[in-house]
Formats: structure tokens, sequence, C-alpha cells
């Protein structure tokens, strides 16, 4: 068997393992697995009550991208999944958030996750926190509450 034909079912073996976990989602999931979970959450702080689209996309090395759709978040509200990394390469969710400030049309692109740069976000026992608030978007450190909020992006204004 030559490189590829090796890198190529070493992928396609770590991508069933790492995607088939044979149990719905609501189930809890030990503290320590070999892979375990990730999961990304992303909370409305807007106020007043304003609600927010998200719209993010998974990607991982060799691997189709995997769309969550347009999700609406009411003011409080908070949207969350969860996903499994690649074994090999980079696991990426970028999203892509809007909202009415007023009259005021915002958005603001983000990565939530990649597993190439951690240092973007705080993650806290396999959960990523983002607080989308008036400002922009913060990571969220949970073992320091709101006080432990760090600005990484900020808003872009429509036209």
């Amino acid at each position: 068997m030559n490189a590829a034909a090796a890198l190529l079912l070493i992928t396609a073996v770590s991508t069933i393992l790492t995607t088939a976990t044979g149990q719905p989602d609501d189930v809890a999931q030990p503290e320590w697995s070999l892979w375990p979970y990730k999961h990304v959450h992303i909370s409305n702080e807007l106020g007043s009550s304003v609600v927010m689209t998200v719209h993010c996309r998974g990607k991982r090395f060799l691997t189709k991208t995997k769309d969550l759709g347009v999700q609406y978040v009411g003011d409080g509200g908070e949207y969350t999944w969860r996903f499994k990394p690649g074994f090999f390469g980079v696991t990426k969710y970028p999203c892509h958030v809007t909202a009415v400030h007023g009259s005021q049309s915002v958005h603001v692109d983000f990565v939530s996750y990649s597993s190439r740069s951690r240092h973007a976000f705080v993650e806290h026992k396999n959960n990523v926190y983002w607080a989308v608030k008036r400002t922009g978007v913060y990571a969220r450190d949970v073992t320091k509450g709101a006080s432990g909020d760090v600005l990484k992006y900020v808003w872009v204004h429509d036209s």
C-alpha cells in the first residue's frame, strides 16, 4: 500500500470514529473520551428584545462543509451545537451573525472554533462560550463569568 492510500484509509477510519457515536444528542457524555465532543455556545446578550441570526458552517480536513443553517436567537437565548473534531488536520466553525440595533443593521464574521487557533477563544471542559453584545462578540471564560468576557470581534455597520 502506498503512502497516499494509507493516508486515505487512516483519514476514512478517523472520520468514521469521530462522527459515529451511536448516541442521541441529549445523552450525557462521559467527562473524558478518546474523541470527546466539543460544544460551542453563542448567547444573545444584545438586550432590548433584539433577535440575532447566526449562521455557522463546519469544515474538517478532507470532508465536505457542514452547514448548520440559519438560527434565530432571541434576547437572552443561546444557540448551541456539538461536534467531534477531526483526528487529522483542522476543524473550523466560522459563523456569520446579524442583528438590527435601532434602525442600524450590523453583522460580524468570526471563527467560533478552530483546532489551530485556540488563542482566539477560551475552552473549558470541551465547551467554548461566546457572548454577543451591543459592542461585538466576546469570548467568555465561564470560570470568571461575565467579568471574564474579552472583546474579540466588533460589529460591521451595513450601509
